[in-house]
């Protein structure tokens, strides 16, 4: 009688081959991750990108309408060689028309956003309050970078909010805890208005690095609004906005920018990444990039790799020559036009 081989079918894997596939799997997403995160962060930076064309375009249409660029903010004459200036609202609020943000900005009055030549302006703190206060806390996701996240301060009622930047290099915040009994922190940004290497800089007595200072005026500055014209050295060449991170300090945010408060922005600290110094500085969460629009809507993605110059004989021999690029671009009529890459 022939003998029959009853063959039977193996329904599951050995304990080695699943061990070997989950190895597998491993290594599979050991090497996707970082290719993930690499288009995670490329499409962030291609909307933050597109976030600063938006603000530059909406600027523009704004120079269109008034035949002049949005008032870089309020300021009142001071006996000094500056200007003093206060919590005034900055670039950010006039031009919420043209960003779609119509109907918040006619919660605000006129004197918030006005030259009063009489004043200098009024705080947007308390002027009409608590309505002011309560439509500045609007966030507008526009005025955000989607690789960073400036709302970190309410996690510690010592963290600071700026509200206010006097353009001499002054940055001003507010600890997180005075905002409480207001109704939270108000709505913050990642873009801040060029008001070129110290702002407006009148000169008190003859002196090189005041002079270099004065003619390195930037778009935005106190007390006057500029047209298209007045930008001689090349809309291309100029900047408009730069990144703004705030600061960061142990892993903790410590700085983050209001956008009612982000008037003209001092250029003079740059890609600083000192602890105690990054929020005078334009920078990014990106990697190894800030983004920068300039003052024809084109958008540039700067690599962060030049310091600010030591001394003053370093800023006038133009010792930092990637600084120095970057002063030439954000000052409008300094007849300088290197190029900033």
């Amino acid at each position: 009688m022939p003998a029959f081989i009853v063959q039977r079918n193996r329904n599951a894997f050995t304990l080695i081959e699943l061990l070997v596939v989950i190895a597998i799997i491993a290594i599979l997403i050991g090497l996707l991750l970082p290719a993930i995160q690499k288009v995670r962060e490329t499409a962030a930076r291609m909307t933050c990108s597109n976030n600063m064309k938006q603000l530059a375009l909406a600027t523009l249409n704004f120079e269109v309408t008034f035949r002049r660029l949005p008032l870089g903010k309020h300021g009142t004459a001071s006996t000094t060689q500056t200007l003093a200036v206060g919590t005034q609202a900055g670039v950010l609020v006039q031009i919420l028309p043209y960003i779609e943000q119509e109907n918040l900005f006619k919660g605000f009055k006129p004197e918030l956003y006005t030259f009063n030549s009489n004043s200098g302006g009024v705080s947007w703190l308390n002027f009409d309050a608590p309505n002011t206060y309560s439509l500045a806390r609007t966030k507008i996701k526009m005025f955000l970078c989607p690789s960073d996240d400036p709302y970190a301060v309410e996690g510690s009622a010592t963290n600071n909010v700026v509200c206010f930047i006097d353009p001499r290099g002054g940055i001003t915040g507010t600890q997180v805890s005075q905002f409480a009994a207001a109704g939270g922190v108000p709505g913050l940004t990642n873009y801040v208005p060029n008001a070129g290497t110290l702002g407006r800089f009148p000169v008190p007595f003859p002196s090189p690095i005041l002079d270099y200072y004065a003619s390195h005026e930037g778009v935005f500055v106190p007390n006057e609004q500029f047209a298209i014209t007045n930008i001689t050295d090349g809309t291309s060449n100029t900047l408009l906005f730069c990144e703004y991170l705030g600061n960061t300090s142990n892993g903790q945010r410590t700085y983050s920018m209001s956008w009612m408060g982000a008037s003209g922005f001092p250029m003079n600290y740059t890609f600083n990444n000192s602890p105690t110094q990054m929020h005078f500085s334009p920078n990014s969460a990106h990697s190894g990039v800030a983004n920068f629009v300039m003052a024809d809507g084109s958008v540039r993605a700067i690599t962060k790799n030049f310091a600010t110059p030591a001394t003053t004989a370093i800023i006038l021999a133009k010792g930092e020559p990637r600084w120095a690029a970057f002063q030439a671009a954000a000052g409008k009529a300094d007849g300088d036009t290197e190029v900033l890459e």
